[in-house]
């Protein structure tokens, strides 16, 4: 009877086992190769995104006096939305007064105007000019 060597039989082990697993490894290696493209994309896309919220963020802390002395190649990089807040702000603030001055406007032309009654006088008033005194009247 003839034996076979250990060897031998661990290597046929080995190719069974890769026969039995192979298929399974395949199957996630395509699943892999379909889903990474669109999922790099996504997160290229979403680097994209925040990298411009950051740059943003960062540029608006820059004080004005460093802006002015970096070189024109640098400050042409920037982001140039450093002052969009205050314009925001100013521009909801005379959207506010316009509309708070359509309101008033608006309330005044329903309201019907006060009647106004005869007021009564707090002192006597007379009805005629005073006469002239009679010139016998005065004493000398």
């Amino acid at each position: 009877m003839h034996r076979t060597s250990t060897a031998q039989d661990l290597a046929d082990e080995l190719r069974d086992l890769v026969d039995a697993v192979s298929p399974s490894i395949e199957s996630a290696a395509h699943a892999v190769a379909e889903k990474t493209p669109p999922l790099i994309e996504k997160s290229r896309t979403l680097t994209r995104e925040k990298g411009a919220q950051l740059a943003g963020a960062l540029a608006d802390r820059i004080p004005e006096p460093v802006v002015d002395r970096l070189p024109d190649a640098v400050t042409d990089r920037l982001p140039s939305h450093g002052h969009g807040k205050r314009r925001k702000l100013l521009l909801l603030a005379g959207l506010a007064a316009v509309g708070g001055a359509v309101f008033v406007a608006i309330r005044r032309s329903q309201v019907p105007p006060p009647q106004q009654e005869p007021r009564a006088t707090t002192y006597p008033r007379a009805a005629e000019p005073p006469a002239e005194p009679d010139p016998q009247d005065r004493p000398e």
